[in-house]
């Protein structure tokens, strides 16, 4: 296997929510520059284990409040341990559809399994990158709403 390299703004949001937990060298990419950054290849083996797409989810999920479901906790916790990678792929995919209505179907999941094309883990990856942003911003628009009524209400 190859090194991985991911959008230096990917890189940056995996480590603002605890998934990437290693030191990275952003080196000279600049905060509104979507160069890559090249990662270890512990962190490539979180991406193609299922385990940081799973993390990503249950921080986002965490920090908006809602209790990740027992599946995703299942992928976490199962995802470093696992002897099976079919299964653990299928426990990523019900988490997936379960909180974003992301699908991923049987072929997909075990293309993952095998872990033979970092692409397509790098391709679902960015997918959820972009989903759960959107998650992000929506939950963070009503919680802002929710606290100027609050304001008002105590004024």
């Amino acid at each position: 296997m190859g090194v991985l390299s991911l959008p230096a703004g990917v890189v940056r949001w995996l480590i603002s929510l605890g998934v990437v937990k290693e030191r990275v060298d952003l080196g000279q990419a600049e905060q509104g520059t979507e160069q890559s950054v090249q990662l270890s290849q512990r962190t490539k083996q979180q991406l193609m284990g299922g385990s940081m797409i799973a993390e990503a989810i249950a921080a986002v999920l965490d920090r908006a409040g809602v209790t990740p479901s027992p599946s995703l906790r299942s992928a976490i916790s199962s995802s470093g341990n696992a002897k099976n990678p079919s299964v653990r792929w299928k426990v990523v995919a019900e988490a997936l559809s379960e909180h974003l209505d992301v699908t991923l179907d049987e072929t997909i999941c075990q293309d993952l399994a095998a872990e033979k094309d970092e692409s397509l883990a790098v391709e679902l990856l960015l997918e959820v990158y972009t989903v759960l942003r959107a998650y992000q911003q929506q939950h963070s628009k009503r919680t802002d709403r929710g606290k100027s009524i609050e304001r008002k209400r105590e004024g």
